[in-house]
């Protein structure tokens, strides 16, 4: 059984990105020598509202549809192993090279147990992000 607790248009109405995030994602797209891809661990009916919306539109400016991949449509929520070993297996992506940033710890941890470098966003922590990018070669 399945049961719906909060309608995807009332959830999204109060998602909001983090600018200092999507300043630094805006950043990595410029220099276009990296490639962003997004796993969320949002339902498809809110991936699919969230794409009507502006939020949706300014994530799509970022990161192609294709790059984006939500838990419903590969059957596992991060923090489960096999969502990151899909994004790896299906973009043919060595974890050595990859670089993930999440702002749940479990999620962090999950993906350095695979060999994926993790940074993990707490506390408006983005300067220390920032620097941790640029110490691993990424520009923005």
């Amino acid at each position: 059984i399945i049961m719906m607790f909060f309608k995807p248009e009332l959830i999204n109405k109060h998602r909001k990105p983090i600018k200092k995030m999507m300043k630094m994602a805006h950043g990595i797209k410029a220099t276009g020598k990296h490639r962003q891809l997004l796993l969320s661990n949002m339902d498809k009916l809110c991936f699919d509202d969230l794409l009507k919306r502006q939020l949706g539109k300014e994530l799509l400016e970022l990161i192609p549809h294709e790059d984006i991949i939500i838990s419903a449509h590969i059957n596992y929520n991060k923090p489960h192993p096999n969502a990151f070993v899909y994004i790896l297996q299906k973009y043919q992506l060595d974890p050595t090279e990859c670089i993930f940033i999440d702002d749940q710890l479990e999620n962090v941890l999950a993906a350095r147990k695979l060999g994926i470098t993790a940074l993990l966003v707490k506390n408006k922590n983005y300067k220390e992000i920032s620097y941790a990018l640029k110490k691993l070669g990424v520009k923005h």
